[in-house]
């Protein structure tokens, strides 16, 4: 599952080698809005990528799960997602 600030898309593998992708987004949503972890996971990780330290991305933490609102003029959209169960919010 992907969220950007006014959409969700989510892959799905179906029999054999089929994929699909599912893109839902809200219209006229603003498109800055952005997801928020839930569940806080124990421990943080850290991403040393290349030579430059200030590239470093150190102490992130981990959830168990994440929740994104978007919001328009016609309606809300809700998606949530852990590690086995997936909720989608229409309002």
């Amino acid at each position: 599952m992907f969220l950007t600030g006014d959409s969700a898309v989510l892959s799905l593998e179906g029999a054999g080698d089929t994929e699909v992708a599912v893109h839902m987004q809200s219209l006229g949503a603003a498109p800055d809005a952005q997801p928020a972890g839930q569940n806080a996971l124990p421990g943080t990780s850290n991403f040393f990528i290349g030579n430059d330290p200030d590239q470093w991305v150190t102490e992130v933490p981990q959830f168990g799960g994440v929740r994104q609102e978007v919001e328009s003029s016609y309606c809300q959209l809700g998606v949530s997602k852990t590690r086995n169960k997936l909720a989608i919010s229409l309002s």
